[in-house]
């Protein structure tokens, strides 16, 4: 078929922007992702089910709390942890961008004032140090 013959009859793969393999992995990737979530929902419905079914052979007063320990550690603190950095990432990205030189100059003198102290291992801020007069005043 030669390049008119193309222009002839429109197809999709003629079309502009239209990558087919492109196509092909976005729908793989789609796959493998909904393998996964399948395996992971199928694995939480089985460990919620092994905590409301004990093993036969344990005692009533013998029972712990091992499974839902696990739960919590897999389930409730990762999704805290990715909580708590969607937010930090939110925080970052919409702060106050035009104050970043001030915040720049204002840690620099910072720590041109504990240089000029005689660095880190000469500062004490304890009461203590306070009541001697012998802490930092920035």
């Amino acid at each position: 078929m030669n390049a008119a013959a193309t222009h002839d009859h429109p197809s999709a793969a003629a079309k502009p922007g239209y990558d087919a393999g492109a196509w092909i992995f976005i729908w793989l990737a789609w796959l493998v992702a909904f393998g996964f979530w399948a395996l992971s929902v199928a694995t939480a419905f089985g460990i919620l089910a092994a905590m409301a079914n004990p093993a036969p052979t344990a005692q009533a007063q013998e029972l712990g709390a091992g499974g839902i320990g696990f739960s919590l550690i897999t389930i409730i603190a990762v999704a805290a942890l990715g909580i708590a950095m969607a937010w930090a990432a939110f925080q970052y990205a919409t702060r106050d961008k035009r104050m970043d030189p001030i915040t720049e100059q204002a840690t620099e003198d910072l720590y041109d004032a504990v240089e000029a102290a005689g660095g880190d291992d000469a500062i004490s801020t304890s009461p203590e140090a306070e009541k001697r007069g012998e802490a930092v005043k920035h």
